[in-house]
């Protein structure tokens, strides 16, 4: 009954593992990049070359 009443366990945001680093490398260097990369050229495709959806010279 006593540990009820303490509340949450304290937390040490200071102190990181080995693995957690190294995942946080991963997504830094590798995963963000590559999604920012995928997001642009779809993007950048769809506005430079429209697919067959989009009516072409309408008049």
């Amino acid at each position: 009954m006593e540990e009820k009443t303490k509340g949450k366990p304290k937390v040490d945001y200071t102190k990181l593992d080995k693995k957690q680093a190294i995942l946080t490398g991963v997504w830094a260097l590798g995963i963000t990049p590559l999604v920012v990369n995928v997001v642009y050229s779809t993007l950048d495709q769809f506005v430079n070359s429209p697919g067959p959806s989009v009516i072409k010279g309408q008049m």
